[in-house]
């Protein structure tokens, strides 16, 4: 399991990291995680692979550190707040922001994603993550913008900004602004 407050096992690291150089040998030119958490590894599995590492929108503070854009104006959106810890920021290398707010652990897209269900009713999670956001909005009126750690929170990214009149940043952004460079 990906989403832990604790460091990855090293045996679940190495797997990562032999997966992908399989993909790197299939043609991958670029490697993208599919869980925000895959950040706390990042800084081992990257100098391992042979292609550019994308593995969390959490890399996204370096880049707006890079813009000035002051910490206390950056918001993150998690999965689980209890469970986004330091060893997640510090494997991106980057600073925590005080702004973190998770879904609520009896919210419909946590327990779908945690009970490996097959439904999903798109419209009530838009309006969850919507709250949520509004939420983080709300405790730290400073933020103006918010990344989204968690890669299913993707395909609200408009409703969020829409909601809360701030800038949205997902792994897409975040590998897009690398790549464009």
């Amino acid at each position: 399991m990906i989403v832990q407050p604790r460091r990855l096992s090293a045996q679940l690291t190495e797997q990562i990291v032999a997966h992908a150089h399989s993909l790197c040998a299939r043609g991958a030119r670029v490697l993208v995680g599919s869980c925000g958490f895959m950040a706390a590894i990042h800084s081992e599995v990257a100098p391992k692979v042979p292609r550019p590492l994308f593995s969390s929108s959490l890399l996204a503070l370096n880049q707006l550190a890079l813009e000035d854009v002051p910490l206390e104006q950056i918001g993150v959106m998690t999965f689980d707040a209890e469970a986004l810890s330091n060893h997640h920021f510090a494997g991106v290398g980057a600073t925590i922001p005080m702004a973190i707010v998770g879904l609520p652990s009896t919210s419909t897209l946590r327990r779908v994603i945690s009970n490996n269900e097959t439904r999903l009713d798109l419209a009530l999670v838009e309006a969850e993550v919507s709250t949520a956001a509004r939420q983080l909005c709300e405790r730290w009126p400073e933020v103006r913008t918010i990344i989204l750690e968690c890669t299913n929170l993707g395909v609200y990214k408009h409703a969020i900004a829409q909601t809360t009149g701030c800038r949205v940043i997902d792994i897409v952004d975040v590998v897009n602004r690398s790549m464009l460079k």
